[in-house]
């Protein structure tokens, strides 16, 4: 896929550039951005760079959270500006508003190679609705639009789609990244292709399934979405969480695609009937009505690490147990370290999601892996169709 970039982009200098950018992070207790979790920000820095040494009027856009259209003081972008000054070792100012005269007076006041950052966009109830009149009140405030929010390419909002109809626009080298990184797993990838997919929201991935399993050689799949399938073959899954509306469909990718398609064959469940709960390993033909499935089993690591031993492309999205609890994701953790010795050697290894990501930074294995995806629904949908709104209107 060709699209249009910053570095197209000619005589900078002076020129008021609205950068949105995708930095919807959680943040800690104290209100403030935990250092290990500014991935997001990190991604981002060699397009603010960029700008900056171009001489350019930098004014940076994003949400944060989900305001619902309203001003909430714990959702407001002072602290992404604060760590954004951490990393670029340079002040970054904060302005109370994403619009509005008191927003248009301070930009006009800027200088070549200032920085800035606006309001949380999502303060605005005509963001997610995409409305035109909202675009073209922030397209005001700058000469030329950059999008590096891969994160939220996924999304139909005015500061994303609406507002390149007023402005030049182009993508940040971040969004670039991440559509060069895909393009490796949907366009003639080493093979064998591995996919690697868990979680719990399969109403946001059946499809996503039913595209990858077309794609890869071998589908690993487990945590919420390997229920569901598990399910679907007959198995008793006791008291695990499914959605029954999805069960045909899953049945129907297994009686298409079941040879590619690997369940667990044991996992670790909690006995729910016992105060403090505890926990099993069990054979999936030996599931109680009062056993939760909590994570896959030793034995289909065992079973997998076959398949992960041959692959020369590797994409993971979603954990494969509760990782919040290391009894809960004792497999988990077990096959992510075999991903990242695999991804150290020969493979290539890209990984996608928020909790698979968190769980990754955990282990300390980050750097194992070829690539590590800000954007978790966005990469699902391209990989889906490469069809993500905020990228179109970028194409050349």
């Amino acid at each position: 896929m060709k699209i249009k970039t910053v570095k197209a982009l000619r005589n900078l200098k002076g020129k008021r550039v609205l950068l949105r950018v995708g930095f919807d992070v959680a943040l800690t207790a104290e209100g403030e951005v935990d250092p290990r979790e500014d991935y997001r920000l990190r991604m981002t820095l060699p397009t603010i760079q960029f700008l900056l040494e171009k001489g350019a009027k930098v004014i940076l856009l994003t949400k944060l959270g989900r305001p619902k259209g309203k001003r909430v003081t714990d959702l407001q972008t002072d602290p992404l500006a604060r760590r954004l000054s951490v990393l670029i070792k340079r002040k970054v100012d904060k302005l109370d508003d994403c619009i509005g005269v008191e927003v248009e007076n301070y930009i006009n006041s800027m200088q070549s190679g200032d920085i800035v950052m606006l309001e949380n966009v999502r303060f605005y109830p005509e963001e997610k609705e995409n409305n035109i009149q909202f675009a073209k009140q922030l397209a005001h405030l700058a000469d030329v639009y950059v999008n590096d929010a891969f994160s939220e390419a996924h999304r139909k909002t005015a500061s994303l789609v609406a507002i390149t109809r007023f402005l030049p626009s182009y993508a940040g080298l971040l969004l670039k990244q991440e559509i060069d990184t895909l393009e490796k797993i949907t366009t003639k990838p080493k093979r064998p292709v591995v996919a690697i997919m868990g979680g719990a929201k399969i109403n946001t991935k059946i499809k996503v399934i039913r595209s990858l399993a077309r794609q890869v050689d071998f589908l690993l799949l487990g945590g919420g979405l390997g229920c569901h399938f598990l399910k679907a073959k007959g198995y008793n899954i006791g008291k695990s969480l499914f959605a029954k509306e999805f069960l045909d469909e899953a049945d129907k990718i297994l009686q298409r695609f079941g040879k590619k398609i690997l369940l667990p064959i044991d996992v670790t469940v909690d006995d729910t009937r016992t105060a403090p709960v505890e926990t099993w390993q069990k054979n999936i033909d030996e599931i109680k009505r009062y056993d939760k499935i909590i994570d896959i089993g030793t034995r289909t690591v065992v079973r997998w690490s076959d398949i992960i031993k041959q692959a020369q492309t590797i994409f993971w999205n979603g954990p494969l147990g509760i990782i919040e609890d290391k009894k809960s994701s004792h497999s988990t953790r077990a096959l992510i370290e075999l991903v990242a010795a695999r991804s150290r050697r020969k493979a290539f290894g890209l990984v996608g999601g928020g909790e698979t990501i968190m769980l990754i930074n955990d282990m300390g294995l980050a750097d194992d892996f070829d690539y590590i995806s800000t954007g978790g629904g966005s990469m699902l949908q391209y990989l889906q169709n490469k069809k993500l709104p905020a990228i179109k209107p970028l194409m050349l």
